[in-house]
């Protein structure tokens, strides 16, 4: 997160999803620092986020300097886009600082969370998914019904069909030559990855895609923007999930569990949905796990009752 914009939602997080987590979760911020003339400075959390709180997980803050990819004939400046070198920095931060944690997710800032759910879903994935050491869950929405040649931000799939043409470019058949021994495996493939508010990676997942420098190599490489403006691999979630690709890293799509479409006003939307749960009309998992995008501090407190109320009540039916 760059915290100076997101401290309300942050601090939403505090007084809801993260008193559930408690001290036994580790929350790393990365930190916009760009032109501070002091990066003590910029790391200091503000009093709002009650960092000091024992009874609130710990806050680690790290600077990170958005790098700015002017790439257009006429000077647009595309590093919104080209997000991929952020999820880099986190990886790298995440490897270095927590290298014995057995999973990790990256959560957008307004995403909600109920973090009971959370930990079943992890221990449910332990206990019986065959090789959840080689494994990223998210969102990979909702598959089209009806498309010949389908725009790949829709659909969160990556074909030989997609528009911008990444599968027959040279610098992605040299980098599935080196990580799957053959180049012509990325014609067959149809590539799903997951996008969002969050997304999980199990530690052997994520030090597979961040140790190869996979992220920053897939996200350089050149396209061709008069056919596709927005190049499919440089926004950080395609970008992961092409590095997963290459690293045989197994996708779980979890849309059910972990909603992306939250409709405003979406404090309306989420209390509606849920009482829609175990209904042939459900959204919603049994146990839902986040809802993104929820972008007002109060909204995301109103969600996070309403998600909090619904698991308890789910959890007393289940006998759990």
């Amino acid at each position: 997160s760059t915290y100076k914009t997101d401290v309300g939602l942050l601090e939403s997080a505090r007084r809801s999803w993260m008193v559930d987590a408690g001290p036994r979760l580790d929350v790393l911020l990365l930190v916009d620092c760009a032109g501070a003339a002091s990066d003590e400075a910029q790391l200091r959390p503000p009093a709002e986020l009650d960092a000091a709180n024992p009874r609130l997980p710990r806050l680690h803050l790290r600077c990170f300097r958005l790098r700015e990819d002017v790439s257009s004939a006429d000077g647009e400046v595309t590093a919104v886009l080209n997000n991929f070198d952020k999820f880099g920095a986190l990886v790298a931060v995440l490897l270095r600082d927590f290298p014995a944690k057995r999973w990790y997710v990256k959560l957008d800032t307004d995403t909600v969370l109920a973090f009971p759910n959370l930990l079943g879903f992890l221990s449910f994935l332990e206990w019986n998914v065959a090789e959840p050491k080689n494994a990223y869950f998210g969102d990979a929405g909702e598959k089209p019904e009806r498309s010949n040649r389908p725009e790949d931000w829709a659909m969160y799939r990556v074909s030989r069909n997609s528009k911008d043409e990444l599968m027959k470019r040279p610098g992605w058949r040299a980098l599935v030559k080196e990580f799957l021994g053959h180049e012509n495996k990325a014609d067959a493939a149809t590539i799903t990855y997951a996008h969002g508010g969050l997304e999980g990676f199990s530690a052997d997942a994520l030090r597979k895609i961040g140790e190869s420098d996979c992220v920053a190599r897939v996200g350089a490489l050149p396209c061709d923007r008069s056919k596709k403006k927005n190049c499919i691999n440089k926004p950080e979630d395609a970008t992961v999930g092409l590095c997963a690709f290459l690293h045989r890293v197994a996708l779980i799509d979890c849309q059910p569990c972990m909603q992306n479409i939250a409709a405003a006003p979406v404090a309306d939307w989420t209390r509606a949905e849920l009482a829609k749960a175990f209904t042939p009309n459900a959204r919603f998992c049994a146990r839902p796990i986040s809802v993104h995008p929820v972008k007002n501090p109060e909204d995301q407190l109103v969600v996070y009752k309403e998600l909090h109320a619904y698991t308890r009540k789910v959890h007393s039916l289940m006998g759990t």
